[in-house]
């Protein structure tokens, strides 16, 4: 990103570069308040920031998910800091305590990333800081790989007693089919519409997520990554799924009329209302207290990928069919699957070269 900052009087004017649209390169000013190197604190520094370029440049989920960071991981830790005064030391202490606390590498990133991209601004263009406290900063080498109770992942009967809870006349048993055969996020299992989906070749293409906005309010935006935008083979089972779907909607359309909510959406209520990731949460907490099944969100994703793994497809193929921008993250994630299929390896030499015996 190309900036600039400048002081006139007691205030400083910024200006950066926002991405390219139509070939036009837009260019933004904003102005903030004089900072005193000697007097503002971490906090006063990250509020700042936040409002004058994450508000500015950010999607509505990333602010949000900042936002939580921000406010939960790093104020209560240095907020009360000079800005000025912060060191790669304290910075190192506050992420070493992070994973003293159990958390994952991937959230150990997440916090860094919001800690680098800050204070990178606050000494270039800002130029509030002499020298980013972050550069010499490392998250520690994890020492334990995921546990399989984090993933929550269910087993095939729990499943079945899922769908008979919600069978094919719930509003949400289509969202749960979507999850268990593709491995889809929960954002993206919402997202669909008929004409992201090709009934004939039995594919769905991946092309949005829904996105919860503030107030109840949800729209599409773009998929988590660029490798989350794929496309996703479905077999024989979940295509007639679809189809029975797309002709009970119909019905269904014309069933309420003038009243049904015509929104083109894949999963939706009978009243033609597009579910969204709340949705998710519902069927959650109806599956964790009446069913007492340990379920989240994600448990059919890491279900169906475990299931693959299990069945000795490619770990690449199931990295694209995730959308994971890396195999590792893949491996990494069920590694208590990759090491049952080590051993199963080792059993299976061994049966070659007896053979040969």
């Amino acid at each position: 990103m190309n900036g600039s900052v400048r002081r006139r009087g007691e205030k400083w004017y910024y200006s950066f570069d926002l991405a390219q649209v139509g070939g036009n390169r837009k260019r933004i000013e904003r102005v903030g308040q004089l900072f005193s190197e000697s007097e503002t604190s971490v906090s006063d520094y990250l509020d700042y920031w936040m409002e004058n370029y994450v508000h500015v440049s950010l999607r509505h989920n990333t602010i949000m998910y900042y936002t939580t960071i921000i406010n939960k991981h790093i104020k209560p830790h240095i907020g009360k800091y000079r800005l000025s005064s912060i060191t790669p030391g304290i910075i190192q202490g506050l992420i070493n305590d992070k994973y003293s606390e159990g958390y994952s590498k991937s959230s150990l990133s997440n916090f860094m990333g919001v800690l680098t991209k800050s204070f990178s601004l606050a000494e270039y263009p800002y130029q509030f800081i002499k020298q980013d406290p972050t550069r010499l900063v490392k998250i520690p080498k994890m020492t334990q790989l995921p546990k399989v109770n984090d993933l929550k992942i269910i087993s095939l009967e729990d499943y079945s007693r899922i769908i008979e809870r919600f069978p094919t006349s719930s509003n949400y048993n289509l969202a749960l089919q979507i999850a268990f055969h593709t491995g889809m996020r929960g954002g993206e299992v919402c997202a669909p519409e008929w004409e992201n989906i090709d009934l004939i070749s039995g594919v769905i293409w991946v092309r949005h997520t829904l996105i919860n906005k503030a107030n109840g309010i949800t729209e599409l935006g773009p998929p988590k990554t660029s490798s989350s935008n794929r496309d996703i083979k479905i077999g024989t089972e979940l295509s007639t799924i679809l189809k029975q779907a797309n002709i009970m909607q119909k019905r269904n359309r014309l069933k309420y009329g003038q009243y049904y909510i015509d929104s083109n959406r894949v999963c939706v209520k009978e009243s033609g209302e597009p579910l969204t990731t709340n949705s998710f949460k519902y069927l959650s907490r109806v599956i964790n207290h009446e069913l007492h099944i340990d379920f989240h969100s994600h448990s059919l994703r890491h279900t169906h990928a475990t299931l693959l793994l299990e069945a000795n497809i490619n770990p690449k193929v199931i990295q694209e069919r995730l959308g994971h921008s890396k195999i590792a993250t893949t491996l990494d994630t069920y590694a208590h699957v990759t090491k049952k299929m080590e051993s199963t390896a080792a059993l299976a030499i061994d049966s070659i070269a007896s053979s040969l015996m």
